[in-house]
């Protein structure tokens, strides 16, 4: 039986769109057949993202394809030529900095030995975010080489301040909100310590680039909560909880039911999490304060005269029977809530539009 196979499928870098928007993807392959190793011309190959077609091309007399701009994220490959079996390869990572290549029907993604594109980059999927302990963007940053990040505070990369990061949402530039993305809208970070490339602007230290994930084909929906609260008073006093809800799917689809051809005309995607810790940061030593009828005595009566009638704060004369230990830090209790989203219109299969939006609210003391 004559078989599909796809060569030499690589991913770099593309400078894509308005206002410098960097991040995007261009995906170029090969196509020949199994048995002669002879290219096939006119192949139909067909792109898709969370089960959206994205994006389709021809190959041409060589074989060769390529298809641009491409959102990052795990992509199918669909094609199909006249007399052969259609032809489906899934798996194919499509991302800013890396080279990947695909042999035979068994998807290999193989890192070169030589980065060509000279720029440092580390990968995280969205698979690898959801199972990091973790769920702080800083925090996942802090988990690669040459990135530190102290209490979830803004990281330094290679040795630069703080200030020398900068953040990328969807390609875009941003001063804040990075860090309030909820994980479950996330499809990619890449972290770039090094080698920068001249699309992602100026900036002395690395960054921080995130991929918020594309609405999905069908409607699908997630929760997870998180809480620290049954351990309180014996393993955590900090009473963390959070959760966390992400919601997606098409508004208008066209060509329902008629295979590839069928694509999601606009669809939506909107995430939110919600945080509350009463002590976000538990000291590493014992803590206390003043009872409760000791405190009453003191607001009651807050200076007492001394010997020669000069009056003194009455805090002064506290005794240790005075003071309780306490496990955490009083009114120190804080929350936040994030919301995360986007719209995405597709009129053709090589045209793609897309609206995002996030926003923060934190409340609390430190």
């Amino acid at each position: 039986m004559k078989k599909i196979y796809s060569l030499l499928i690589f991913a770099f870098c593309l400078h894509f769109g308005v206002f410098a928007q960097s991040g995007m993807g261009t995906l170029r392959g090969k196509v020949i057949d199994g048995k002669s190793k002879r290219p096939l011309d006119y192949v139909s190959i067909t792109l898709k993202l969370n089960g959206v077609a994205k994006a389709s091309a021809l190959s041409d007399d060589d074989g060769a394809f390529i298809i641009k701009p491409l959102q990052p994220g795990e992509y199918e490959l669909y094609a199909s030529y006249v007399g052969y079996p259609n032809t489906v390869i899934r798996g194919i990572y499509v991302s800013a900095e890396e080279d990947n290549e695909l042999k035979e029907v068994v998807v290999t993604i193989k890192k070169e030995l030589v980065d060509r594109g000279g720029a440092h980059t580390q990968k995280l999927t969205a698979k690898e975010i959801m199972a990091s302990p973790v769920r702080n963007i800083n925090s996942i940053a802090n988990t690669a080489m040459g990135v530190e990040s102290r209490g979830g505070g803004t990281p330094n990369i290679r040795g630069a301040r703080a200030e020398g990061t900068a953040y990328y949402i969807d390609g875009v530039r941003v001063n804040a909100g990075a860090n309030s993305i909820p994980q479950n809208a996330i499809d990619q970070i890449q972290i770039i310590t090094g080698g920068t490339p001249a699309q992602y602007g100026d900036f002395v230290g690395g960054a921080i680039s995130i991929t918020t994930k594309a609405p999905s084909k069908n409607f699908s929906r997630g929760f997870e909560y998180i809480t620290a609260s049954p351990f309180a008073g014996w393993l955590d006093n900090s009473h963390y909880n959070q959760g966390q809800a992400l919601i997606s799917g098409p508004i208008k689809t066209i060509n329902k039911g008629r295979g590839n051809e069928e694509r999601v005309l606009l669809g939506f995607l909107l995430s939110g999490s919600f945080t509350y810790s009463r002590d976000g940061n538990l000291p590493a030593v014992d803590l206390y304060q003043v009872k409760a009828d000791k405190l009453a005595q003191l607001q009651k009566t807050p200076l007492v005269p001394g010997a020669s009638g000069t009056l003194f704060n009455a805090a002064e004369y506290l005794r240790a029977t005075d003071l309780e230990k306490v496990g955490y830090k009083q009114n120190a209790a804080g929350y936040s809530v994030n919301i995360n989203g986007n719209f995405n219109f597709q009129p053709s299969k090589n045209i793609n539009v897309r609206l995002g939006y996030f926003g923060n609210f934190s409340q609390g003391n430190n």
